[in-house]
């Protein structure tokens, strides 16, 4: 970002002026190179303690090149580490636990082996809840229905949803709720 935001340009320069002289007539500005300062250590080496300053001609198609070559060199280092992440055998047995909209778009990333051009917020959010370590809590219909019962029957409706919610806070105590998932067994 840094070096991108060091190119320098002019932007009263036309394109028949380009044609016409390589040197910008407006403020004298060389668009094919640009100088940039490059600190060396004494042995050649970057960003040495013991270092010199030099103004080196460098081209800005070929730092525009460069960049690009970088960020897609970054683009696959971060898609192989989510797929490696992803095909962890902890982080599958997350994708069940994943509503079925999101479960299918980490799928079709797995399947196809690059992320979608458009990087969605579902996309994003179904990522996050598979990768950040869900924790399953399995409900037995028979202990559900104890539980629901253990007040003893009939029950109006607000004595059995107070019930069902503490029997869910006795199975979810000490865990975080927001990576709680609740499967019916």
């Amino acid at each position: 970002q840094n070096r991108l935001a060091g190119l320098k340009s002019c932007f009263a320069l036309t394109e028949q002026e380009l044609e016409a002289s390589p040197v910008c007539p407006h403020c004298g500005f060389r668009p094919a190179a640009e100088s940039r300062t490059e600190q060396r250590g004494l042995r050649g080496e970057p960003d040495s303690v013991l270092s010199t300053q030099s103004s080196v001609l460098i081209n800005a198609a070929a730092v525009l090149q460069q960049l690009d070559d970088q960020l897609d060199k970054m683009l696959a280092e971060w898609t192989a580490t989510l797929l490696a992440n992803l095909e962890d055998p902890t982080t599958k047995g997350n994708l069940s636990l994943l509503k079925p909209e999101p479960r299918k778009l980490v799928l079709g990333f797995v399947k196809k082996r690059t992320l979608p051009d458009d990087l969605d917020q579902d996309f994003i959010h179904a990522l996050q809840e598979v990768l950040c370590g869900l924790t399953k809590v399995s409900v037995k219909i028979a202990d559900l229905r104890e539980a629901l019962l253990a007040g003893g029957s009939p029950a109006t409706p607000a004595e059995m949803r107070k019930r069902f919610e503490e029997y869910l806070a006795e199975l979810t105590r000490g865990k975080e709720p927001d990576k709680v998932r609740i499967v019916l067994e």
